[in-house]
């Protein structure tokens, strides 16, 4: 386990909303994780994908994600034990020298553009 400094964003062009991250986390194996405000995030490369894992007290979200091709987002209602898929096309995917940069959009709307851009440093 190593601990590491991480700076990013994830960026919704939909509502124009960007939430930065600049905060140490921890790096296990081929697995990010940290936490912003109340929630814990996690990023891992699992089968030739790499998976986006959002959670706070309401929700999870797990976003696939696979370049070119189309997968899904998977939405849970913790309270009302919900789950929704939600179909996304990876456009651009960059995971080297310790930068992850993604690009998606919702198969719903190909105009809503997202991006996570995330880059660490290992401390120690």
């Amino acid at each position: 386990m190593n601990k590491i400094l991480i700076k990013g964003y994830f960026k919704n062009s939909d509502i124009n909303d960007t939430i930065y991250y600049n905060t140490n986390g921890y790096l296990i194996n081929n697995t990010i994780s940290f936490k912003h405000d109340d929630t814990k995030l996690k990023i891992k490369e699992e089968n030739n994908k790499i998976i986006f894992i959002k959670e706070d007290e309401k929700t999870i979200l797990k976003n696939y994600f696979s370049l070119s091709e189309e997968t899904y987002c998977n939405y849970y209602l913790k309270q009302m034990n919900l789950n929704m898929d939600i179909p996304i096309l990876t456009k651009k995917i960059i995971n080297k020298n310790n930068i992850i940069d993604i690009e998606y959009y919702l198969l719903s709307d190909k105009e809503i553009k997202n991006i996570l851009h995330i880059e660490y440093e290992v401390l120690t």
